[in-house]
């Protein structure tokens, strides 16, 4: 058995809302292109974690975070083996930790014949907790509107647009810095100042 999954990046253009006393936070528009993606195979024997010569990011550590989640949540025990064929550059704002988590979940819960809806997957792998657009990136491709979460719920798609054929996108990374992620990155969104969030969210609204 082989199966294989590919996935867009995700382009994020911002969140509606960052504040809480507003009834849904954050909320996000995002856009999916077609390249840099992540492209996976996973096999149901057991042949480790195995990378095309093209990918020159050591992503091992993350993908077993993914397989530890995993077997957690759903008692899976058997061996399988993962190839990564291409990916997506973390922390570069391209949303690679969804597109990895979603593509690792979905291409398992078929593997195991686990019959998951995609929210189910990625509430599994521990995705949507801010932002929902690499999600719909992921589901539905385009350009896509989150409506936010309200306590304990998931993001909404509200709308989605089919991107022309002839819109392209630049993209411009610098080599010497990366994004924020990880701890650092939830230390950020817990300071946020709640009045000011406010006063800009109406604003936006």
């Amino acid at each position: 058995m082989k199966i294989e999954i590919e996935t867009p990046s995700r382009l994020h253009l911002g969140f509606l809302n960052i504040s809480r006393d507003m009834d849904r936070r954050f909320g996000s528009i995002g856009i999916a292109l077609e390249k840099p993606r992540f492209k996976l195979r996973v096999r149901d024997e057991f042949t480790g974690i195995k990378f095309s010569e093209s990918i020159k990011e050591d992503i091992t550590s993350v993908i077993n975070e993914y397989l530890d989640r995993f077997r957690r949540k759903t008692k899976v025990r058997e061996n399988f083996g993962i190839e990564i064929l291409e990916s997506i550059p973390r922390h570069v704002g391209l949303g690679s930790g969804t597109q990895l988590g979603m593509a690792l979940g979905l291409a398992l819960t078929k593997a195991f014949n686990l019959n998951m809806k995609l929210e189910e997957i990625a509430t599994l792998m521990g995705r949507c907790k801010n932002s929902g657009a690499g999600f719909y990136c992921f589901s539905n491709g385009g350009l896509v509107i989150d409506s936010g979460s309200k306590a304990n719920g998931f993001p909404k798609l509200i709308f989605r647009y089919k991107i022309p054929e002839n819109w392209r996108f630049l993209l411009v990374t610098l080599k010497s810095k990366r994004g924020l992620y990880g701890e650092a990155e939830a230390k950020i969104f817990s300071e946020i100042d709640e009045p000011i969030a406010k006063k800009s969210s109406m604003k936006i609204a």
